[in-house]
């Protein structure tokens, strides 16, 4: 199941306004230069005229971000797709797979990372993935970058991270089945 990253959800939802805030103005402003100018289209005029192309453009690069930062557990492994990168972790570099508190991941020193638009974020829970320490896995860290990874752990805010955790951790390899809970142990017989 494909999940969207909030971090890119939360982008397009602060931003998308100003991608309207451009196109009204250039509608507005060149219109008052052109009965400014008594009723002649100027330079000025055709400059705000631009405006409303590149608010359009400002519109259509949030909508492709946010439609390619999604995150999916598929049969290879955990697929992390950003903006103009793809990365696979296969399931044998992952050690374990759990649900925390999203500010877990930014303590102390990674607090400046977190930016005004992602402070709604971090008391939502979020996929973590702990990765076995190694050159493959220090290469999917760096190509991850510093929000998303730190030390031995990846941390992903999706919308569901209980589903997407059960799926990764169903596909562990060394894991027969997930632990369902609430069964008690048999007693060993005497």
């Amino acid at each position: 199941m494909r999940q969207p990253n909030l971090f890119a959800e939360m982008m397009w939802r602060r931003q998308r306004a100003w991608g309207f805030v451009l196109m009204v103005m250039g509608v507005v402003l060149a219109a008052w230069f052109y009965f400014q100018t008594h009723d002649r289209f100027t330079q000025e005029s055709a400059v705000f005229l631009a405006y409303i192309p590149g608010g359009l453009v400002f519109l259509l690069l949030m909508l492709v971000y946010r439609a390619r930062n999604w995150v999916e557990a598929g049969d290879d492994g955990v697929r992390i797709n950003r903006m103009f990168s793809q990365v696979v972790v296969g399931y044998e570099l992952i050690r374990q797979c759990r649900v925390q508190p999203l500010e877990n991941h930014f303590q102390e020193r990674r607090k400046r990372l977190v930016t005004a638009n992602e402070r709604d974020l971090l008391t939502k829970p979020a996929l973590f993935l702990r990765l076995r320490g190694d050159e493959e896995a220090e290469a999917i860290k760096r190509k991850l970058g510093a929000k998303l990874a730190s030390d031995d752990f990846v941390a992903i805010p999706v919308p569901d991270p209980d589903r997407l955790s059960m799926e990764i951790s169903a596909r562990l390899p060394g894991r027969l089945t997930v632990n369902q809970g609430g069964q008690r142990r048999r007693r060993r017989r005497r």
